[in-house]
C-alpha cells in the first residue's frame, strides 16, 4: 500500500508540473484547486466513516479528532463547490485543469479500492 501512495505522490507532482508547462500559472491554479479539493473531499469522509465505525463498534462517544472528522464531512462539499465556483469565474485553463485534477483523484480512489480488494 505504501508503495501506490508514493505513486499517487509522484502522479500528483508529476500533474502538477505538466499543468504549468502546457498552461501557466492558471493551469497551474486550476490543477492545485482540483487535486486539493477533491482530495480534502477523500480524506474527510474516510475519516468519518472511520469514526462512526468507531463508535458503533465501541459504543462509546468519539473524542475530539472524531468530532473533527465529522465536521470535516459537513465542510467538504461546500469547500468543493466554493473551489468549483472559483475555477469557473477564472475560465480557460483554470477549469479544465480542475476538472482534470478531479478526476485524478477519483481515478486514485478507484485504484486504490481495487488494490485493497486483492
Amino acid at each position: 500500500m505504501k508503495k501506490l501512495f508514493t505513486w499517487y505522490g509522484v502522479i500528483a507532482v508529476l500533474s502538477l508540473v505538466l499543468s504549468y508547462v502546457f498552461y501557466g500559472s492558471r493551469g497551474l491554479y486550476g490543477m492545485t484547486l482540483g487535486l486539493g479539493s477533491t482530495a480534502f473531499n477523500f480524506i474527510a469522509f474516510r475519516a468519518a466513516m472511520y469514526v462512526v465505525g468507531k463508535t458503533i463498534e465501541e459504543t462509546k462517544r468519539p473524542d475530539a479528532a472524531g468530532v473533527f472528522g465529522i465536521l470535516a464531512l459537513f465542510i467538504k462539499l461546500p469547500i468543493w463547490c466554493i473551489c468549483a465556483m472559483i475555477a469557473q469565474r477564472a475560465g480557460g485553463a483554470v477549469l479544465n485543469c480542475f476538472l482534470v485534477g478531479l478526476g485524478l483523484v477519483y481515478f486514485a480512489a478507484i485504484g486504490w479500492a481495487q488494490a485493497k480488494n486483492r
